[in-house]
């Protein structure tokens, strides 16, 4: 970490991809830090254009502690009498412990679906009614922003590095699986097309490719005029000392 950030403070700009991380840089005295959110491929991902019958909360991710899969589990089980499936995609050192840990409990309400493919990724994407994802381990959050492109509201832990102010996301303390379940029932009984909307809106307005090369583009702009306005100066300064 120390050598990261002495190769950043020589950096005419560091790009963060949240506005968490870049606090965390500013505070390890990196100041030429700004944020500059990954993006989705909103071509890619897309809203569904029907309402599936079938209801289901999707985990799509890496299967480990830190990606919180243990709390879908958790939360799954909370739910077993809902109605509700739950699908877990993703590999990791922990899949065959969850897959054990399924039968022992007889979650018949929990489909363990392993590694899947971008077409089946974006099947489940397109069809999920809710997309969960307790992770306290991110600089940014990818999946989740996927999720929001194909109109899926998401779950996210109070500790998601992007703050949104949007119907479409809810941020939640997972380890209290009551509030995480009524959170859950509320989403799955609000109007979907609504919150589809406002999914979409939000990805489109600010975490689109076209939105992220236009902000790239002026990033290089600005250190491109910096460069010219510091070396015209440079060179005042030396011709200066020439005629002298």
């Amino acid at each position: 970490e120390r050598y990261s950030m002495y190769l950043y403070r020589k950096c005419r700009v560091v790009m963060a991809p949240s506005k968490v991380v870049e606090e965390y840089l500013r505070k390890k005295g990196v100041n030429n830090v700004i944020t500059l959110p990954l993006f989705v491929d909103t071509d890619k991902y897309r809203r569904s254009q029907y309402i599936p019958d079938e209801k289901y909360i999707l985990y799509l991710g890496r299967i480990t502690v830190d990606k919180g899969v243990y709390r879908v589990l958790d939360l799954a089980e909370a739910m077993m009498g809902d109605g509700v499936k739950f699908k877990i995609a993703g590999i990791g050192p922990e899949l065959d412990r969850i897959k054990r840990i399924v039968h022992a409990h007889q979650m018949k309400n929990v489909e363990i679906l392993g590694y899947v493919d971008d077409e089946k990724k974006r099947e489940l994407m397109e069809n999920a009614s809710l997309f969960v994802y307790p992770s306290s381990a991110d600089t940014f959050g990818i999946s989740v922003f996927e999720a929001l492109s194909s109109g899926v509201p998401v779950m996210v832990s109070n500790d998601f590095p992007v703050k949104e102010d949007s119907e479409a996301i809810s941020y939640v303390d997972f380890n209290d699986v009551r509030s995480a379940q009524e959170i859950a029932r509320r989403i799955l009984s609000a109007d979907r097309g609504k919150l589809a909307t406002e999914a979409r809106r939000l990805v489109e307005n600010k975490y689109s490719l076209e939105r992220h090369i236009s902000s790239l583009l002026e990033i290089y702009s600005y250190v491109e005029t910096e460069r010219r306005e510091r070396g015209s100066t440079e060179n005042a300064r030396s011709n200066s000392y020439i005629f002298r």
